[in-house]
């Protein structure tokens, strides 16, 4: 038998709380996706259309070809005919370039030759997607290595700022007896740093991770707060800072994908037994407020490293090269210069 039809006047079933919360949700999420979806679309073609530049084209120093990419460097003297008898090579920080030197390396200049490479992935250097163990601290650490061995330089004294620190001491475990003296410039040494992780960026649906840190890190309206994030004078970091200074390294074609696969790479970590192997002088320039790297990092460093000094510049935050170029000067000549 078939069932008798529903009676014309037979109630329908009320809407609950529950189906109406349901269908809200439903709606907003929809109209959150639609909405991301349309924002990342714009930004990622904005991201295609702006990375376009070719490091070879507009880089203004030279390259050396290591282990098969391209490393980007820039010399300011002869560095086999540096006075103290082997060249000052200053290693950049993350999302950076060797061009975050610009302040204080004409002064380093006077009495030093000097060696600033683009570390892989950064400044003019090759971007790479595919291979991330080339962005380990190791791997990294070897590309200078060999760019140094194709100028004929054998010993060393070395700087590095922020991620650069990890990259300075890497570069020591791994050649001992090449490095005469070592420097930090509030040093990333014990934790890895870099941007949010980039396999977490990739679950985001519609590529939206790669939108936000094209916004964040790359050639995105972002890029004008870094300052902000590492100085507590603003003003004083731009000071004497040209506006465009890394305008051409985030038009490079592939720089959002290489930031999300460097830090999609496998972490280095330091033990006190790996620090305590680095026996050269060292000198710690630390700002007092750097909220990055905080000053306990740069204590903890000092500590541990045999023959080291800490000089904390009051005031400042994570760059004090960039926001107190006067007060790091003097301390980097008196520790370089001999």
């Amino acid at each position: 038998m078939k069932p008798a039809p529903a009676s014309p006047g037979a109630p329908r079933r009320k809407m609950t709380r529950s189906d109406i919360a349901l269908t809200l949700t439903g709606v907003i999420v929809a109209a959150v996706a639609t909405v991301a979806s349309l924002w990342s679309a714009t930004i990622n073609r904005r991201l295609d259309d702006s990375e376009t530049l070719v490091p070879r084209e507009v880089a203004p120093g030279a390259f050396a070809n290591v282990n098969g990419f391209d490393i980007h460097y820039r010399l300011i003297g002869d560095p086999l005919k540096d006075p103290t008898g082997a060249p000052l090579v200053l290693i950049h920080g993350f999302a950076s370039s060797s061009d975050e030197f610009r302040k204080i390396e004409s002064a380093l200049a006077v009495s030093r030759s000097l060696i600033l490479p683009d570390l892989l992935g950064f400044g003019y250097s090759q971007r790479v997607t595919d291979t991330l163990s080339a962005y380990t601290h190791r791997s990294q650490a070897a590309l200078v290595r060999g760019v140094l061995d194709q100028l004929g330089v054998k010993q060393i004294d070395a700087l590095g700022s922020s991620y650069g620190g990890s990259i300075v001491t890497q570069f020591a475990l791994d050649n001992p007896g090449r490095v005469r003296r070592i420097g930090y410039l509030d040093g990333q040494v014990y934790d890895s740093g870099g941007g949010p992780p980039g396999w977490l960026m990739g679950l985001l649906p519609f590529r939206i991770g790669r939108a936000i840190t094209w916004n964040l890190l790359g050639g995105g309206p972002g890029q004008a707060q870094l300052l902000g994030s590492a100085c507590v004078d603003v003003a004083a970091c731009a000071a004497g800072l040209d506006p465009k200074w890394r305008e051409n390294v985030v038009r490079i074609e592939g720089n959002t994908d290489a930031l999300l696969a460097f830090s999609s790479a496998p972490r280095d970590q330091y033990a006190e037994a790996d620090v305590r192997k680095i026996t050269v002088p060292a000198l710690l320039i630390w700002g007092e407020k750097d909220q990055l790297v905080p000053l306990d990092r740069g204590k903890r460093l000092a500590s541990e490293l045999p023959n080291a000094r800490l000089e904390i510049i009051p005031g400042v935050g994570h760059a004090p090269h960039l926001e107190r170029p006067a007060a790091v000067i003097p301390l980097l000549l008196a520790f370089f210069g001999r």
